[in-house]
């Protein structure tokens, strides 16, 4: 398979998995909101990179469906959503993954711990429509 078939199928698998994903959480909610990661701190063994990564978050607060999105596909994943107006906070049961939103201000902050890395990726958001 050339190096053009490969992008062509990669790019297809991936807005496919992007389709299905918001398909999901539209048919869940009427409000969803997509957050584009502006930029991602990276550290493991004391050593901290800053990345500008392709890669984008999908929040339905209301059923608490919270999707992050990159060059691989999305994962969908079911969170605890607290608080109210200005202020929202993301938990993952079972994982270490919490978020910050300000759904008002369009401000989203993720941490996370996964496979002994420390992540915390920063995101601007803004609302999306259900039939996109």
């Amino acid at each position: 398979m050339g190096y053009y078939s490969w992008m062509r199928l990669f790019i297809g698998t991936t807005l496919l998995t992007l389709l299905q994903s918001m398909a999901a959480l539209a048919t869940q909610a009427a409000s969803v909101h997509q957050c584009d990661v502006v930029s991602r701190t990276e550290c493991s063994a004391g050593n901290c990179v800053v990345t500008y990564p392709w890669a984008f978050y999908l929040i339905s607060p209301e059923p608490g469906v919270f999707s992050r999105c990159d060059a691989a596909g999305c994962d969908i994943l079911h969170v605890q959503v607290t608080g109210q107006g200005d202020s929202l906070r993301i938990q993952v049961p079972g994982k270490r993954i919490n978020a910050m939103w300000s759904p008002d201000r369009a401000d989203f902050i993720e941490i996370a711990t996964i496979e002994g890395k420390f992540t915390m990726s920063e995101a601007t958001c803004h609302e999306v429509q259900a039939d996109q």
